[in-house]
């Protein structure tokens, strides 16, 4: 499916109900092969369009072009299911075709809908192709919103699309200022499907409900206030492992999380994220400085923490690439003392003062940022007052409109009891710069200094410690002294809080996706099958393509996740010719793939410029290679194509068409067939003299750059003309296919032929003759005439088509109430519930 065809965006009325199946598409017996072929004729027209509406071609076809190319082959695809009202691929096809811009039948694609539906064949990505199809053509906002909500006892086997129309009912109430409506739609959207992270992302940006402080303490106000705040983070930190999860290679969800973790201290849930954090950039040598960054935003984290072990071993990671790191080695010395080791931590602090020493002499002492730091390494490491004020004033002295350097100077002047020194300083800081946690500390021991503890314990309160960094520790210190004791709460539950952030990471992530960045082929597999390696002339090379999850954790398929079920499939015909697209598929049809299961579908390979040539060409051998690619990307430069995640390998398969040989043997053969009961085997034999024959006509034009045998074209000719008039209307059907592109005058006996045909009783001839006579005589008349009063809406589409003529749609009607008894879709789910 392409691009185009899905340019509806929200989607159903699920018609799973039993109906009556409309006569005009019901056959009166199984006509499976001729259906199979109609879809391929389907599929050849359709296959070239979707690619070039979706960029993979140099074509240079009109958009008026391809708009012919979709509504000629819903007309193929109408006559598949016709002959076979049962055959599944060519009533989702015609779904969609019917459905996208050049056709806009919501009739039609009800019906196709309703037909598919009976088959009993779960897919989503059809039915939320429908609902948005369905959506986007109603115009008022109550129509809309009523639509969706018919729909949600229908999708509660498909919780993905009833989590969007929860989403989307969620925006109708935000649009009426429901806030309350929205926050309990949207909790439960992501409820019903726990990767709908846009539902969570919504739900955050909601303010925080009220509280009902009626018949509460202070204290009880309090807590209950904590614990919203503490639920926000919670939620936070889901719709960010979320998005992890949907993606691993997502760089910023992995920071988001631990920016999160560390801003409430959770500095003990931050290990598998910066681990990741670093398999990720690891895959490019450019990240390099990054990754540096990183190991010392985690250093920073594990010494706040109090994990000094943590800190210990990244701090040694660091040196061993660059030993002078002052941060590293004051930290890992630090961490050492406070691990028992303290003559080897003590030792590594002693040499820190080497390196300054040495550092700053050899930069003649013009470094600010390092200046500030050896400020820092004095004051908060090794407190020695005097040389950190000595540090500082330098520092600030080369840089004195840095706020850090002007914080550092401030800390180390109260360090010094310089206290109206330190306030001048910070009364020159810019109140922007109120966020820098160095300012905030400075500010509060300031004011602790005066005495004033109020306003000291105000100021800390307005950063959480976790967001303080390096500074982190000394910001509990303070808070702790000028803290009052708690005051006990008779009313409040005995026993510790339940840890609902780490229970709800535990609970519902396994961390088995974070390895997909390191093997993503452990996770998915995708295959292309084809029933056989060799094909003669006339076969269809239909395949199944699917993508299977081989991992034990459920996968999210969708663009901008990991896994984007877009497929692209090439073809290079034998060695000399260069690799060409060929036919797309989408494998979404469950959008939540569950361990074990694959998404799959059909697809006819030999279609556009590959099927003409294999069609026109019946005694050549052909060795093509398929290529399958996976979320496809291409280089323009070397005109190649490859996964988007490169460690997947292609998926390759080579197939033969064996070139027919016609012999005395082999052409008497097919001559008895034309005679045959059998009629498949007949039309089979049609098929190929018709081929042999367009050869026969492209080599007398000089038109081949082979010679091939010589064949009795007369005489093929006037077979398939005598097959004409056969009793079978499916040979009477194919015998006038196979003289399409037949040069024969207008006024010859097949034309009349063909022209007698035209009020034939079976529809299936009056379309095919149509088909080949439109291109050799002017059929205006009957056109408008089948236009008008065909019984037929197959060939009065036909008609209408051929006459560049645009075909008559129903309007929508508007969507009803519900009748029977639906569910409360404002009916609230508690997060305890998500589970992924």
């Amino acid at each position: 499916m392409t691009r185009y065809l899905y340019k509806i965006s929200f989607t159903v009325l699920l018609l799973l109900a039993a109906t009556a199946v409309s006569s005009a598409q019901v056959a009166s017996e199984r006509n499976l092969t001729d259906a199979q072929w109609m879809f391929a004729e389907a599929r050849a027209v359709l296959a070239p369009a979707e690619l070039a509406l979706a960029g993979y071609t140099q074509s240079q076809q009109s958009p008026q072009q391809i708009q012919q190319q979709i509504r000629q082959a819903s007309l193929y695809l109408e006559s598949a299911v016709a002959l076979d009202n049962q055959y599944a691929p060519a009533w989702r096809e015609l779904v969609t075709t019917v459905a996208s811009a050049p056709i806009d039948d919501i009739t039609r694609a009800d019906e196709a809908l309703n037909q598919y539906a009976m088959l009993g064949i779960q897919d989503e990505q059809v039915i939320r192709a429908w609902i948005s199809y369905h959506f986007n053509r109603l115009q008022s906002r109550p129509d809309r919103e009523q639509f969706l909500r018919s729909q949600i006892q229908t999708l509660r086997d498909y919780p993905s699309i009833l989590s969007e129309v929860m989403d989307q009912l969620a925006t109708f109430s935000l649009e009426t200022a429901d806030r309350e409506t929205a926050r309990q739609l949207l909790q439960r959207s992501f409820a019903i499907f726990p990767y709908n992270d846009n539902a969570l992302a919504r739900f955050l940006e909601l303010p925080l409900p009220e509280i009902d402080e009626t018949n509460l303490t202070d204290t009880q106000i309090e807590r209950a206030r904590i614990n919203m705040i503490e639920m926000r983070y919670v939620n936070s930190v889901y719709l960010w492992r979320v998005r992890l999860y949907q993606n691993p290679y997502n760089l910023d969800a992995a920071l988001n999380i631990i920016s999160l973790l560390e801003d409430i201290s959770r500095y003990d849930l931050t290990d598998p994220y910066y681990a990741h954090a670093y398999r990720i950039l690891a895959r490019s040598a450019d990240n390099q400085a990054l990754m540096q960054d990183l190991m010392e935003s985690q250093l920073v984290g594990a010494y706040a923490g109090r994990r000094y072990d943590v800190c210990a071993n990244v701090a040694q990671q660091i040196l061993a690439q660059d030993p002078q790191n002052l941060l590293a080695n004051a930290l890992r010395g630090q961490a050492l003392v406070q691990l028992g080791q303290v003559q080897q931590g003590q030792t590594l602090l002693n040499n820190t003062n080497q390196i300054i020493a040495q550092r700053l002499a050899e930069q003649n002492n013009s470094d600010p940022e390092y200046i500030a730091l050896a400020a820092w390494f004095y004051s908060f490491i090794q407190s020695d007052p005097q040389v950190a004020l000595q540090y500082a004033s330098l520092a600030l002295q080369e840089a004195p409109d840095e706020v850090r350097m002007q914080a550092m100077s401030a800390y180390t002047h109260l360090m010094n009891d310089r206290v109206d020194d330190a306030a001048a300083i910070l009364a020159a800081i810019d109140p922007c710069a109120v966020s820098d946690p160095l300012v905030v500390l400075t500010q509060a021991k300031l004011y602790q200094a005066q005495g004033d503890n109020e306003n000291a314990l105000a100021t800390l309160n307005t950063m959480v410690p976790g967001a303080a960094g390096v500074f982190a520790r000394d910001f509990e210190q303070l808070l702790a002294q000028l803290s009052p004791p708690p005051t006990p709460d008779p009313n409040a539950a005995l026993g510790s809080p339940p840890d609902m952030l780490g229970n709800m990471l535990i609970q519902n992530f396994n961390n088995h996706d974070l390895g997909f960045v390191d093997n993503p082929q452990q996770y998915i597999r995708c295959s292309l099958r084809l029933r056989s390696d060799i094909f003669s002339y006339g076969d269809d090379m239909t395949a199944e393509i699917s993508l299977a999850n081989t991992s034990d954790i459920p996968l999210v398929l969708s663009p901008g996740n990991a896994v984007n079920p877009n497929i692209l499939i090439t073809a290079q015909i034998n060695s000399e010719d260069a690799e060409q697209p060929v036919t797309l598929g989408h494998l979404g049809q469950r959008r939540a793939l569950e361990p074990g299961l694959a998404n799959r579908q059909e697809l006819v390979l030999n279609v556009g410029p590959l099927r003409q040539r294999l069609r026109s060409h019946p005694q050549m051998d052909y060795r093509v290679t398929f290529r399958m690619y996976l979320d496809p990307v291409y280089d323009p430069q070397t005109n190649t194509f490859a996964n988007a995640i490169p460690e997947l390998p292609v998926t390759t398969v080579v197939v033969t068409r064996r070139g027919f040989d016609p012999d005395a043997d082999r052409m008497r053969y097919h001559f008895q067939q034309l005679r045959n009961s059998n009629v498949v085997a007949t039309i089979k034999s049609i098929r190929l003299l018709s081929g042999l024959l367009h050869e026969a006509f492209s080599a007398h034009q000089g038109r081949l750059q082979y010679r091939p045998s010589p064949v009795d074209h007369v005489q093929i000719y006037q077979r398939i003309v005598a097959n004409l008039q056969n009793e079978s209307p499916l040979i009477r059907a194919w015998s006038a296919n196979a003289l399409q592109g037949i040069p024969m005058g207008s006024s010859s006996a097949t034309v009349t032929q063909l022209t007698q045909m035209l009020n034939d009783p079976h529809w299936f001839v009056r379309f095919m003759a149509v088909e080949t006579l439109n291109d050799i005589v002017d059929l205006t008349d009957y056109l408008q005439w089948t236009a008008e009063h065909d019984a037929n809406g197959l060939l009065q589409r036909q008609a209408l088509l051929l006459l560049n003529q645009p075909w008559p749609t129903q309007p929508l009607t508007p969507p009803q109430p519900p009748t029977d008894q639906t569910p409360d879709p404002n009916e609230s789910i508690p997060i305890d519930n998500i589970t992924p």
